[in-house]
């Protein structure tokens, strides 16, 4: 249009219809016109794009306003000579109803979002690195039974899974002298066999533990006693429940039994869940468990209660003494958002689509055959 625009020269004079089909190029001495929107535009100097054998040679002459506002060039979008002028009425009402949804798309409003997950901020149990460190080598010595039972029953499940092959091939000989070589537990992969009833490996496994202990009232033979986790080697938002749900554990106890629940809470510095690993004989040790009742990993258990705090979150569990202000920490982010939301447009412009359906072959005023 607007390339239209400065080619043409708008003219002064007035047309009816089939005054202006008159002037559609085909004559070369007459010069050619159409019609927009009841505007006459002489495009003559664009006669090969408007001429008999230009791609718009069905505007010249006649009026192209709906054909160019749905981007159709065909005689259908045409209106019929003897008709009334095209009033577009449809077109306005559609148009019109999208620059009003942009228009309030583009409004929008403050708002503030929150740059910090809680407002509070945990704080883990304090001890001192040496502690931690002296910790974490009982712990890789303590735990090394662990690691011959592990690689025992991998042993045994590549065994078995032999033996499964050979069943089905057709040289079976005797499958149940393989069972019986690799059923056999050596001391220490018996000892860590019985180890494993006082362990708990993973960041699951120990939050399930944990969550159990924080709905019992009284000890249980299951409680943990001590949590390692390995804060400097994994990230902190699959931690961070941790220090709060080792507080609720304890704080769900009475006075009498909160005096002798022993749980503690260690998060060692980076390094530590390699080390965890290889003396375990697991791939990945983020979170260690341990349950009381076992002679060696007790003396790790009672140098955890010397040197390390308690867990303690102020805010959760029933508060003894006078009440105490705990800070909040509050950051905010002042941005922007959308007044209506974008998927609310569509369905508040269509609601009067039922009325009049736009349809680009249709031609306003043409009477019925």
């Amino acid at each position: 249009m607007d390339k239209v625009r400065r080619q043409a020269v708008a003219t002064k004079r007035t047309f009816t219809p089939r005054e202006l089909c008159e002037f559609n190029g085909k004559d070369e001495s007459t010069p050619v016109y159409l019609a927009i929107r009841g505007i006459v535009y002489d495009v003559s100097k664009s006669r090969h794009m408007y001429g008999p054998q230009g791609p718009y040679c069905n505007f010249a002459g006649r009026d192209a306003s709906r054909g160019l506002a749905l981007s159709a060039f065909d005689e259908s979008v045409l209106t019929d000579l003897d008709a009334p002028i095209d009033p577009l009425e449809e077109l306005e009402n559609c148009f019109g109803r999208m620059a009003t949804a942009r228009a309030v798309n583009d409004k929008r409003r403050q708002v503030f979002k929150h740059a910090l997950e809680k407002p509070y901020t945990t704080v883990w149990p304090s001890s001192s690195t040496e502690t931690q460190t002296e910790i974490l080598n009982d712990l890789c010595v303590a735990l090394h039974p662990l690691s011959s039972y592990f690689a025992h029953t991998r042993r045994v499940s590549k065994a078995q899974h032999r033996r499964t092959r050979r069943r089905t091939s057709k040289n079976n000989t005797n499958p149940t002298s393989i069972s019986t070589a690799h059923d056999q537990l050596s001391d220490p992969e018996l000892k860590g066999k019985k180890m494993l009833d006082f362990v708990c490996i993973g960041i699951n496994s120990t939050t399930r533990a944990l969550e159990r202990q924080a709905q019992r009232s009284t000890l249980h033979a299951n409680d943990l006693a001590l949590v390692i986790v390995c804060k400097g080697d994994v990230e902190p938002q699959l931690v961070a429940h941790f220090p709060g749900l080792a507080h609720a554990a304890r704080s769900a106890k009475n006075d009498s039994v909160r005096r002798e629940d022993k749980l503690r809470l260690v998060g060692v510095a980076a390094g530590a869940e390699q080390r965890l690993a290889q003396a375990v004989g697991q791939h990945r040790v983020s979170v260690l468990g341990i349950r009381a009742g076992h002679a060696e990993l007790d003396v790790i258990v009672e140098k955890a209660q010397s040197g390390c705090s308690v867990p303690s979150v102020p805010w959760i569990g029933i508060q003894r003494g006078d009440p105490v202000f705990h800070p909040v920490c509050v950051r905010e982010l002042q941005t922007s958002a959308p007044i209506i939301s974008k998927k609310q447009i569509p369905a508040k412009a269509s609601e009067n689509d039922g009325k009049r359906k736009l349809e680009p072959t249709s031609r306003p005023g043409k009477k019925a055959k």
